[in-house]
């Protein structure tokens, strides 16, 4: 398996503090800062810092961000590198998860970190919604039956949850059904939280949150689930299963299902190729129809460019 590259930040301040948290969060390293005020600075958050030109000798082959807050000077920048042969971008999350396809009204739906951000004109309340992943918390599915009137029908099959959610007041518009999300159908070892994680989840791969210890727990095919419910189409699907997204959604795409509208927690950071787990995923999704309208580094929304 590939590591990713090392990323040149251009900006050793405010912004570049922020690629550089944001590139380390992501399992990417960081080669260099580049500054203009480079003599008088040796060292920044552990990386050497160089003055453009000597950055450009030294670290031709790898890819820069530019962190400037002034957006024309940023930009400038990034054409100044374009025309030097630099692979360069205006922001971390354009070179991570890509730039935009279309330009379209979203907004936060959800409580803090079990939020995503959803285009709510493509809703209503005949929109059908599948949740995978809802956790210890469900607020998002909540506020889309509050706000929209939509029909939700939430999966997860960890046994914390399950043992919750049999014990909630669920609304009325809200169906829960102790199964998750996979490219087959059966039973599939998931990986328990490690001891002390508490509101971290189950996972089919090992990663940072869990241990070695193993569960057996029931998966679907959303091919399967849909025929299961009756459903003809799915207007929101959203996925936050720890990983599995990227053996679910190839198999999501080939049954030709149709879904209006995505949205997707990634967990590339567990892997050491992140970056091409990402580029893979957005063409993919590019491939099928579908068009970046979010790109936050771990939270993306694609819609179907049918819909514009």
């Amino acid at each position: 398996m590939d590591m990713n590259k090392p990323l040149v930040l251009y900006g050793a301040g405010f912004q570049g503090e922020i690629n550089f948290s944001q590139a380390a969060y992501q399992n990417i390293p960081v080669a260099a800062f580049v500054d203009q005020n480079a003599k008088s600075k040796v060292r920044y958050l552990g990386c050497d810092v160089y003055t453009s030109e000597c950055a450009l000798e030294k670290f031709r082959d790898l890819p820069w961000i530019i962190s400037i807050i002034d957006p024309a000077v940023n930009e400038n920048i990034k054409n100044y590198l374009l025309e030097n042969h630099i692979e360069a971008y205006n922001s971390f999350k354009d070179y991570y998860t890509g730039t935009l396809d279309a330009n379209v009204n979203t907004i936060t739906c959800g409580e803090s970190s079990f939020c995503f951000q959803i285009a709510p004109e493509f809703l209503s309340q005949d929109s059908i919604i599948y949740s995978f992943g809802i956790g210890r918390n469900y607020s998002f599915e909540c506020a889309l039956i509050n706000n929209y009137k939509c029909k939700v029908f939430a999966f997860d099959p960890s046994p914390e949850v399950v043992c919750r959610m049999k014990n909630e007041q669920l609304p009325h518009n809200l169906k829960y059904f102790e199964y998750g999300l996979s490219d087959t159908d059966g039973k599939k070892a998931f990986h328990i939280p490690s001891s002390g994680r508490i509101g971290k989840n189950y996972s089919e791969l090992f990663c940072p949150w869990v241990d070695t210890s193993v569960i057996n727990l029931q998966v679907y095919q959303l091919s399967t689930l849909i025929q299961k419910l009756g459903h003809a189409h799915i207007d929101l699907l959203k996925m936050d299963i720890e990983g599995s997204e990227f053996t679910a959604l190839p198999n999501i795409l080939q049954s030709h299902i149709r879904i209006k509208q995505l949205c997707i927690e990634t967990h590339a950071r567990i892997f050491p190729d992140s970056v091409s787990k990402m580029k893979w995923l957005k063409k993919l999704m590019n491939e099928n129809g579908f068009l970046l309208v979010v790109n936050e580094p771990s939270e993306q929304t694609y819609i179907h460019n049918s819909l514009l």
